[in-house]
């Protein structure tokens, strides 16, 4: 017998509820599946790696372009679990994805990011101080009327991933990204092991064990973080302190009314910032 289009269209949907009731098993609640999953998976942003790895052509190359400039800023290095301090404690952690949108609603840029489970780390230990201050509200109305008053030019300026500029003061290790082995990457002293893209099991894409034509146990290795990444409990901390450095180092004033507020005076030109 050969099936009609309208069975097969019903096959199609009743494949597509099945799928959407298996992610209802890593919601907190039993709540309804969106619409915008089951009328449109290019438009679903996964909750987790796994379930982005139903879509492997959506989401594999937004994770590895994160990995890329996280290698790239120098914010990790491996190394050998066996060489951690007796008892230090391996914080584990997590892809988050998101999708940007276009002033159509049209998907233009699909992202990934690798976020540290902070909840994880141990105070006293891994970090400290958590806390990060900013310009008051009444701070900022004043420098704004201090610029049109002396007729200054405005400009609005956002740091392009602030807290991956800061170093991270304690020694914090992290496990290997979900999904991802290391890979033999050759460089002036020898071989260096590289976080890349790895071959898991079918379905899930998690690496387990060793890497298909490598010699490297996955479970061998750490990261060492040598800058904060997002998650981290001490990620604003460290920042803020590194941009109050910044400034201090670039010759500006910190206002004593607002610790935010910074201002420089050179060759006659006046700056004013709030951050």
């Amino acid at each position: 017998m050969i099936p009609t289009a309208a069975s097969r269209a019903a096959e199609e949907t009743l494949d597509t509820k099945h799928l959407a009731h298996e992610c209802c098993k890593d919601w907190a609640t039993d709540s309804t599946i969106p619409c915008a999953f089951i009328a449109d998976g290019d438009i679903h942003v996964p909750l987790h790696h796994a379930e982005a790895m139903r879509c492997p052509d959506l989401w594999d190359g937004p994770m590895q372009e994160e990995l890329e400039n996280l290698h790239f800023r120098g914010i990790f290095r491996v190394m050998k679990k066996s060489s951690l301090p007796a008892g230090k404690k391996v914080i584990s952690c997590r892809w988050v994805f998101a999708n940007k949108y276009d002033v159509d609603g049209n998907v233009i840029k699909r992202k990934a990011r690798l976020v540290a489970k902070g909840f994880s780390q141990v105070q006293g230990e891994d970090f400290n101080e958590t806390y990060a201050v900013v310009a008051r509200l009444k701070s900022f109305r004043i420098a704004m009327a201090i610029a049109a008053q002396k007729g200054m030019k405005i400009w609005q300026v956002d740091f392009v991933l602030a807290y991956l500029n800061s170093d991270c003061q304690y020694d914090v290790y992290m496990e290997l990204p979900p999904g991802f082995a290391l890979q033999e990457e050759d460089d002036e002293d020898g071989v260096a092991p590289q976080v890349e893209k790895g071959k898991g099991e079918q379905g899930d894409g998690v690496e387990r064990g060793k890497e298909e034509g490598g010699e490297h146990d996955n479970e061998a290795y750490v990261l060492l973080l040598l800058k904060t990444i997002y998650g981290m409990m001490q990620g604003a901390y460290d920042w803020f302190y590194l941009l109050d450095d910044t400034f201090a180092a670039l010759g500006y004033y910190q206002s004593k009314a607002d610790s935010c507020v910074h201002s420089r005076l050179i060759n006659g030109k006046y700056i004013l910032t709030s951050t």
